[in-house]
């Protein structure tokens, strides 16, 4: 029977005779605002999303409640695999009934989930989790979720599908057990505490001392690392050159635009009086720009003579390490250049 079977109407009426709070006590938005989740909830039911459906129904039974809302709800949840809070749902509908002045659809929803009750009762199987040697506080997880301890040991339904359990106290823990369920079925699961032992750590004995003696290099150490410390100070050397010229060219193009800026503030004399402050503004700063173009080309062209010089050397052997070339850069106002030893 689908959800639009009950009639809108009829639904209403049957939001209206709540057996959580009296009718009385439901305000008009409330009534609305359950119509409408219950409406969603029958677009969703009929579409076959039953997450959304579960949703909805959920919210409409808060707001008031129906045995419509909770047959719903029970049916949505069997189809997600939820079969223990869809039988709550169902016996929940049977053990409240219907007055006898209701209106036909409730009626027709109680009828609806005893027939929903006797055909999922026989087919919900049942799990009985056991400690076998209990000990001090045991705590005995289902999925992950502890299991209320007056309920341990006691046969109680579950969904069907996989389940696994695991018991634990201080000190003890048993292995995880992994149970299929499936419809009907009835099972004991025996979980057995076993000390918790801590792995002793093995030591690692020492090696030996080596024996072998390394043979003295032939190689002048003192020759590579001034080799190699040449060959590293010239690609510094280059790269700063480089970076000098590129950011000499930056200024000398910014110099021209401020100029060609300043030009065009007064392009013909005699010049307006009231530009002439942002004329000589201009003008300074094309002039600063041209400064830091020449320091930039002047940093860079040294770096990158010093660097290809430097280059060149690291192919020839120093006589010691202490005799490494070092490189230094100097920049100063309106001058730039490179200090070092070789």
């Amino acid at each position: 029977m689908r959800f639009r079977d009950v009639g809108v109407g009829t639904l209403v009426v049957s939001l209206l005779i709540g057996t959580a709070r009296p009718a009385f006590a439901v305000t008009d938005e409330e009534r609305s605002a359950a119509r409408a989740a219950a409406g969603q909830g029958a677009d969703a039911y009929d579409a076959a999303k039953w997450q959304d459906a579960v949703d909805l129904f959920s919210r409409a039974e808060a707001i008031v409640h129906s045995p419509i809302h909770l047959l719903y709800l029970g049916r949505s949840q069997l189809k997600l695999g939820q079969w223990v809070k869809a039988y709550e749902n169902f016996n929940r509908i049977k053990r409240e009934g219907a007055p006898a002045d209701a209106p036909p659809a409730v009626k027709r929803a109680v009828e609806d989930s005893a027939k929903e009750l006797t055909l999922l009762e026989p087919q919900l199987p049942q799990v009985a989790a056991k400690v076998k040697n209990p000990s001090g506080d045991v705590q005995v997880m289902m999925d992950g979720a502890a299991i209320p301890p007056l309920l341990v040991g006691l046969m109680r339904p579950v969904d069907p599908g996989q389940h696994v359990f695991v018991a634990k106290s201080a000190g003890a823990a048993s292995d995880s057990v992994t149970l299929d369920v499936q419809p009907s079925s009835r099972h004991t699961v025996e979980l057995e505490l076993k000390p918790i032992t801590a792995t002793p750590v093995t030591p690692v004995a020492a090696p030996p001392p080596s024996t072998v003696t390394t043979p003295p290099s032939t190689h002048d150490s003192g020759t590579s690392g001034g080799t190699n410390g040449l060959r590293i100070a010239s690609y510094g050397a280059m790269g700063l050159g480089v970076a000098g010229l590129a950011l000499g060219t930056v200024f000398i193009i910014q110099a021209g635009s401020t100029q060609s800026e300043a030009d065009d503030l007064c392009p013909s004399a005699p010049c307006d009086p009231s530009k002439k402050s942002a004329i000589d503004q201009k003008d300074d700063d094309a002039a600063s720009q041209k400064t830091l173009a020449l320091v930039g080309y002047g940093v860079g062209g040294v770096a990158l003579a010093a660097g290809i010089t430097l280059f060149v050397l690291s192919g020839k052997k120093s006589e010691s390490a202490l005799h490494a070339p070092s490189v230094q850069p100097y920049v100063g106002y309106k001058s730039a250049g490179i200090t070092g030893t070789f």
